[in-house]
């Protein structure tokens, strides 16, 4: 009757533990990264426009906003930046459209 219980509780805990991997390999965190060009600080309802973006605000109320991040000041580097992992000039982006003739300025990504 002893090796019952023992059986019985071990294959509980078994399942439970089962049950508690699947549910943390199904939550998944959902993750939407919106990249704009040529846009301000202020420019979205919810930073302080009074330009209304009604869409955009519900994603900020419900979600992340970030108050403090740097980009690389103009679009391809910070692009290049954030496919990449790397600073720009490592990534082979440094400018935009300008060839210096130096490895890291190319205008398209190393390999």
């Amino acid at each position: 009757m002893k090796k019952i219980a023992i059986t019985l509780t071990l294959l509980l805990a078994a399942a439970v533990l089962v049950q508690a991997q699947n549910k943390a390999e199904t939550s998944k965190p959902n993750i939407i990264l919106i990249m704009v060009d040529d846009m301000g600080y202020s420019d979205l309802g919810n930073y302080g426009s009074e330009i209304k973006t009604p869409n955009l605000d519900k994603l900020a109320k419900e979600g992340t906003r970030l108050r403090e991040f740097y980009n690389n000041s103009i679009c391809a580097p910070t692009r290049a930046s954030l496919l990449t992992g790397q600073y720009q000039h490592k990534a082979g982006v440094g400018f935009f459209d300008v060839n210096l003739g130096l490895p890291a300025y190319q205008g398209y990504l190393n390999k």
